[in-house]
């Protein structure tokens, strides 16, 4: 018999989806996956279909947070892997942030 968190008085994990790849542009989204929205639309739709699904939040670019926090109602978490200070390079990553960059529209909403 499996045990849940709550039997354990654990708190429960969150479960977030992905919405589009923080290596991925708009370019790619055209090209290698025939998605013919826009990015930021893509994304938005994606969260929305994660948080009906029952998702209590997603991983998305840090160029999305203030367009899913317009979109998306509610405790709902966005993990953004795509924060890096202005030195530290690239890499494959198309839509990156910096940190302080990142904490501007997350200021402006308190």
């Amino acid at each position: 018999m499996r045990e849940t968190a709550e039997k354990r008085n654990l708190p429960r994990p969150l479960v977030l989806a992905v919405t589009v790849l923080t290596s991925m542009g708009e370019q790619s989204l055209r090209k290698e996956l025939k998605i013919t929205r826009s990015l930021q639309r893509e994304v938005s739709h994606l969260a929305r279909l994660a948080q009906r699904a029952g998702m209590q939040g997603v991983v998305a670019s840090p160029q999305e947070v203030k367009m899913l926090r317009r979109s998306i109602r509610g405790d709902f978490v966005i993990l953004t892997p795509g924060v890096r200070p202005a030195w530290a390079g690239k890499d494959d990553q198309k839509r990156v942030m910096t940190p302080g960059k990142q904490l501007q529209p997350v200021l402006t909403m308190l």
